[in-house]
């Protein structure tokens, strides 16, 4: 698997979840609390996995700390790898790229709501 193919799997993610707690709002019901841990860990899971094999496919050398860092703390964690892990010229590139990326998380996310407004709405 590629970082570039868990990016679009992560994206899907976030598109189904979205129209899924649409669900949840249209029917008036709480969403169950397991859903949102479900939710936390499967995106957990997809950041980590990206992590792994970027690193692989940069040759980049995972410390102990930097691995916990991104299962608990990615917000602080993923920008520091991306700086440490590309090349001098590429550095903004890099966490640029990053921003945009969690743009499009967001609108990914609102087309997801969207979809799943006009799929459940009474």
């Amino acid at each position: 698997m590629t970082p570039k193919k868990i990016l679009y799997w992560l994206l899907l993610f976030v598109f189904l979840q979205a129209a899924t707690l649409e669900y949840f709002d249209a029917y008036l019901i709480r969403e169950p609390l397991f859903l949102h841990f479900l939710y936390l860990g499967i995106t957990a899971y997809f950041i980590v996995a990206w992590y792994h094999f970027d690193t692989i496919a940069r040759g980049y050398r995972r410390s102990t700390y930097l691995n916990a860092g991104m299962i608990f703390l990615s917000v602080v964690a993923l920008p520091y790898y991306l700086l440490r892990s590309r090349n001098k010229g590429t550095r903004l590139k890099a966490i640029m790229s990053l921003l945009g990326f969690c743009l499009l998380m967001g609108i990914v996310s609102i087309a997801g709501s969207l979809v799943g407004h006009l799929m459940f709405a009474k």
